[in-house]
């Protein structure tokens, strides 16, 4: 996913170790799952994530609001 891709970006070479050993196990317990989640804080990953679809929302605003459509479609897709 984009925030993986974005850890992996970001994170230090033992957040990387760190999270490659942990991520994607199935019976992961939940120090473990508390650990790739404070790994991917703690990189950035998280953060640059929320900043990106922060923008698509913005951009998505000012597309709707420049439609030439009735208000109620607007209100509809907003």
């Amino acid at each position: 996913t984009l925030l993986i891709e974005e850890f992996q970006q970001r994170a230090t070479a033992e957040q990387q170790t760190t999270f490659n050993s942990l991520f994607g196990q199935h019976d992961l317990s939940d120090e473990g799952i508390e650990t790739v989640r404070s790994l991917l804080i703690e990189s950035g990953a998280k953060e640059a994530i929320e900043h990106i679809v922060e923008g698509y929302h913005h951009k998505t605003v000012a597309i709707v609001n420049s439609l030439t459509v009735e208000p109620w479609a607007k209100e509809a897709f907003q």
